[in-house]
């Protein structure tokens, strides 16, 4: 199903639908031409001060580089890394916020754009073969490869939005991570819909294939996204109208969520269309070795009036979440 963008967030800035020009090397530093890199100094939440972020290039394993943005704490001390995986189509952007959070609290953070996303996405979109299973396999272990070797943190936790949940495990050096806080985390499987909402997924995840025929690409921009590259949205499609996770021979990828081993605390909201509990569970099953907890809340418990899909990463408001959720990784993740 769609990510939708939260109410609350700023609009995409508007891109080409089908272009996309690869970012050259030869910047400043060791950043390649149209990066920056962008110090910020106090100022942060609650008068913590808010360190230093820059963007960059990290290389995914096959040696693509992927547009990220790092966030680091203003002082010295023990270093604990987070790698915060996006939901479908969704620009690094957008966990900005919260990626600032983290860091105020004394976590280095990346965030990062998928290949074909964003500020990864080179050349034409049609021509693109990247796949979601490739997100995880070698976008999020690049980044988790990167983390290790440039600051060798004494652990290292995934924060997951949607879709992140679910590629999270095909990374084959998942078993560096120390804990997941896995936020609208769902197995995307329509029956696991109730009533209509059902009938909207199944009619969406077989309409996929017809428009990408068509268009050669996902359109995604009326629901706040990117548009897809064909085979990521034609995998998506699949996942959706499977109860497992399977390859395009249809061979099972569940043995790889049934290898993380990690504790997950999952986050899910009554008013999110696209990750309903019973969606929400069964993507914990997946995870059948793993320590696992799932909280589900009203947003009147929060003291606000919606969340949705993408509003825990909103700002301000989310504070509480936000609280709660830094208390269980600094717990969780030594």
């Amino acid at each position: 199903m769609p990510e939708p963008e939260p109410p609350s967030a700023p609009a995409q800035p508007s891109q080409p639908t089908d272009e996309r020009s690869e970012v050259a090397g030869g910047g400043e530093g060791d950043l390649p031409r149209g990066i920056e890199r962008s110090e910020v100094a106090g100022g942060g939440e609650g008068g913590l001060p808010r360190g230093i972020e820059h963007d960059c290039r990290i290389p995914a394993v096959d040696g693509l580089l992927l547009g990220a943005t790092t966030f680091e704490p203003a002082g010295a001390g023990e270093r604990k890394a987070i790698v915060i995986a996006s939901a479908t189509g969704v620009p690094r952007e957008r966990y900005r916020p919260f990626a600032r959070f983290l860091a105020q609290h004394g976590w280095s953070v990346v965030t990062f754009d998928y290949r074909g996303i964003g500020d990864s996405r080179t050349g034409r979109l049609k021509s693109l073969d990247h796949t979601m299973y490739e997100w995880g396999a070698k976008d999020i272990a690049g980044v988790i490869s990167w983390i290790d070797q440039t600051w060798s943190p004494t652990s290292i936790a995934a924060v997951t939005h949607s879709i992140g949940g679910q590629v999270l495990p095909f990374a084959p050096n998942h078993g560096r991570l120390g804990g997941l806080l896995a936020i609208g985390s769902q197995k995307g499987y329509w029956r696991l819909w109730s009533g209509f909402g059902s009938l909207l997924c199944l009619m969406f995840f077989r309409a996929i294939p017809l428009v990408v025929r068509l268009l050669g690409y996902l359109p995604m921009r009326f629901a706040g996204c990117e548009d897809l590259p064909p085979k990521a949205a034609l995998e998506w499609s699949r996942w959706g109208l499977h109860h497992d996770f399977v390859d395009r021979e249809g061979r099972s990828l569940n043995d790889h969520h049934a290898a993380f081993a990690a504790p997950i605390l999952a986050l899910s909201f009554a008013d999110d269309p696209y990750a309903p509990p019973r969606a929400v569970d069964k993507l914990l099953e997946f995870y059948r070795s793993a320590p696992r907890e799932h909280r589900h809340f009203q947003p009147a418990q929060l003291g606000v009036k919606a969340i949705g899909h993408s509003g825990f990463f909103a700002g301000p408001a989310s504070q509480p979440l936000w609280q709660e959720a830094s208390r269980w990784l600094a717990h969780t993740v030594r």
